[in-house]
């Protein structure tokens, strides 16, 4: 029972590093987005700098108003399109906390995977070693049968040799 829950206090660090360095891989990438978002609104904020500088050169001087108009409609339409990038940022990130959820969850089915078929080549190793085993048994006793049979055989005929051998005692 010591050993089993060894085991699993093992399984369980193992898991726990995985979960650790996954955990840093999306730290990592939710830097790389906040820097991305953090760039959109510096992009927002120099945008609107742009237009408040061009209203008050507007107020000053005689510029024409519709192309003032016209840039101020553009910059409102880049304002919109960035906001929504930073919609799309947000949901990339929340995909990307999905899916290293999923990694999680396929990283450990891969290593109770791995470990099912370490267990079965380790069975797979005994059972051929068995069969090995059996084999090498079975030449042996063979060898041993045909042995016995030899000399079996040589008795018989060292026997009838004898039978058949007249004692020179008697003939003489």
């Amino acid at each position: 029972e010591l050993k089993q829950k060894q085991e699993e206090v093992a399984e369980w660090a193992e898991k726990h590093e995985a979960l650790e360095v996954k955990l840093d891989m999306l730290e990592e990438k939710i830097g790389l987005l906040e820097v991305d978002k953090n760039t959109l609104r510096e992009e927002l904020t120099v945008k609107e700098e742009e237009v408040t500088q061009m209203k008050k050169k507007l107020e000053e001087s005689d510029i024409d108003t519709n192309d003032l108009e016209h840039r101020l409609r553009d910059y409102n339409l880049m304002e919109e399109d960035i906001k929504a990038k930073l919609s799309e940022l947000e949901n990339l990130k929340a995909q990307v906390e999905d899916l290293s959820k999923e990694l999680d969850k396929e990283k450990l089915m891969n290593l109770k995977n791995r470990e099912l078929m370490d267990n079965m080549q380790h069975e797979v190793r005994a059972a051929r070693k068995a069969k090995q085993q059996a084999e090498a048994s079975q030449v042996t006793t063979e060898c041993k049968i045909k042995n016995i049979e030899a000399n079996c055989e040589q008795r018989i005929k060292n026997e009838r040799l004898k039978k058949k051998k007249v004692p020179t005692a008697t003939l003489r």
